[in-house]
């Protein structure tokens, strides 16, 4: 059974990121081709690392997710950090003056880089390391995991920490420096180009409610309801048609 940890974050935080995870919807062949990049980044034999990019709400912790226990390595050690969590976290009690502010928003960056570091230095070799939200991520940070990404790509594969990273934006300074031979990117288009999709993630959605509430009733759309739904470009993507679903 895998071995999970989730640093800064209590154990009800820690179950609502890891426990829920959900595949791709839809048949469409921008689906076809995010599930198909998901399942080779999964299986890749030289376990590079692997950065997941797209818009806010398109479900990267979940494709994140996948990654990991769909690999060799889904029985060993997993560690997960929300990076955008932890640097808020750090962040609490910044207020005050100008100066009392300034202060602790560096404190804050530094704390945050110790805490990659830490991440690294203290997770088993031969685990995976997943990492949400990586842009927001100050700068100094980001140049932090760049250098330990570097390191543990020039370990062997059996003892190299795999990284498996989300972004909503593209991130040069963790990225710098490495190709399709160290890091994997897989891109997850938003749901305004997946229209065609939308009817398959409305209905996924409705049945999970539909268990969430013990519901035996089978609810589906009309195709005016689907029309509907698929003339909105969804700017919050899934997490945006749930939340209306809902």
């Amino acid at each position: 059974m895998c071995r999970a940890t989730m640093v800064g974050a209590t154990a009800s935080d820690f179950d609502q990121h890891v426990r829920a995870m959900r595949g791709e919807c839809g048949r469409s062949r921008y689906a076809k081709r995010l599930r198909e990049a998901r399942r080779e980044a999964a299986r890749d034999v030289l376990q590079r690392h692997v950065l997941i990019v797209g818009e806010p709400g398109t479900m990267k912790t979940d494709a994140m997710k996948l990654v990991h226990f769909g690999s060799s390595r889904r029985r060993d050690s997993m560690q997960m950090l929300d990076c955008g969590r932890m640097l808020k976290l750090r962040e609490i009690g910044a207020g005050g003056t100008a100066k009392a502010a300034l202060e602790a928003l560096i404190d804050a960056e530094t704390r945050v880089m110790d805490d990659i570091q830490e991440a690294f230095e203290s997770h088993e070799q031969g685990g995976s390391l997943l990492l949400r939200d990586v842009d927001l991520l100050p700068e100094s940070a980001q140049q932090v995991l760049n250098d330990a990404l570097r390191g543990e790509s020039l370990r062997p594969v059996s003892e190299r920490i795999r990284v498996v990273m989300t972004s909503s934006r593209a991130v040069p300074l963790v990225a710098k420096d490495f190709d399709d031979i160290s890091l994997t990117t897989v891109r997850i288009p938003p749901l305004r180009v997946r229209r065609a999709d939308i009817e398959d993630e409305a209905h996924f959605f409705l049945r999970q409610m539909a268990v969430e509430q013990d519901n035996p009733r089978k609810f589906v759309f009309s195709g005016e309801g689907v029309r509907a739904l698929q003339a909105h470009d969804w700017p919050g993507n899934e997490e945006e048609l749930e939340v209306v679903l809902r």
